[in-house]
């Protein structure tokens, strides 16, 4: 005999909810064990990036700190010295040589995109090095990757390997080269001069990563009546002078740099120094000619940062 509509909707009423009972169960147990696990998980990855950084703290030859008095000509020529003071645990210090990849073409490059990467012709110039260890001069040699390949020395120039041994050390590399007329974070348009790459030697390790957040300080001599930027900079004497923590000093330089100022939310304030004179909007209260807007150029500092 078939039960009442009644009773059947209340065993089945019952039998979903003890459905929704053993789930529930099984979901909390589940979950339970699963925030055991990831309670154990991360307590493993904190014990062994905390055993990473003990190594890399020991295996890594970081420098305390690395000094750099250099001189800028006009025709874009640089000479200089950087001192790195490191304490060593392995028999050579690795120093990254951005500078090397202006000494050949890129491997890409073409008819199409020749004048993106240099305005006239074909420009390249090689850097010269000799480096010291405790006021002793050593034999450096250089590790280069091919051209053309992911690390190549078109792309990221090259690493001098330089014979330290280990303890406490101070190294002193003297390097000179000639920046080329081209496009791009290292060299020169006219007279003005990028050095927003790394323009000097600088410490990496063995895999190529600068890791090093050492204090870096720069002393660099300008040609006559021209300005620079840097991160903390001031010019003294022609003399710019920086110091910054990082892996080295960004600058460009050029004989005028127009600056643009504005105010900002809270108190803020930018400044934008550029080669050329940015576009600025009319006042509001401008009427006339004078108030039309240009379309075609805009306005950066309000567009970008208000």
């Amino acid at each position: 005999m078939r039960a009442p509509p009644a009773r059947l909707a209340q065993k089945s009423i019952a039998r979903t909810y003890c459905g929704h009972v053993a789930r529930s169960r099984r979901f909390k147990d589940r979950k339970s064990a699963i925030s055991g696990a990831s309670r154990h998980g991360w307590r493993g990855i904190v014990a062994l990036l905390a055993l990473l950084a003990i190594h890399v703290r020991a295996s890594a030859n970081a420098p305390t700190n690395q000094h750099v008095t250099a001189s800028l000509q006009s025709d874009g020529s640089i000479r200089g010295t950087t001192t790195i003071r490191i304490e060593s645990d392995t028999p050579e210090l690795r120093l990254w040589v951005y500078a090397d990849r202006l000494a050949v073409a890129p491997s890409t490059l073409n008819q199409q995109n020749a004048r993106w990467i240099f305005p006239r012709e074909i420009d390249t110039t090689e850097i010269s090095l000799h480096a010291f260890v405790d006021d002793r001069e050593v034999e450096a040699r250089w590790d280069r990757d091919e051209v053309g390949s992911p690390r190549g020395r078109d792309t990221r120039g090259g690493d001098v390997l330089i014979p330290v041994g280990t303890g406490s050390h101070t190294v002193r590399v003297e390097f000179e080269y000639r920046l080329p007329e081209r496009f791009g974070r290292l060299g020169r348009i006219g007279q003005r001069f990028t050095l927003t790459g790394p323009w000097y030697p600088i410490v990496v390790d063995e895999n190529g990563s600068t890791r090093h957040a050492a204090p870096q300080s720069i002393e660099l001599t300008l040609p006559d009546d021209y300005e620079a930027v840097a991160p903390a900079g001031e010019i003294v004497g022609g003399v710019l002078r920086a110091e910054v923590e990082g892996a080295f000093v960004p600058v460009a330089a050029s004989p005028r740099f127009h600056v643009r100022e504005a105010e900002l939310p809270r108190g803020f304030r930018v400044r934008i120094r550029s080669h050329r004179a940015l576009y600025e909007a009319p006042p509001p209260e401008a009427q006339g000619p004078e108030a039309i807007r240009d379309l075609v150029r805009a306005d950066v500092v309000l567009r970008f940062f208000m």
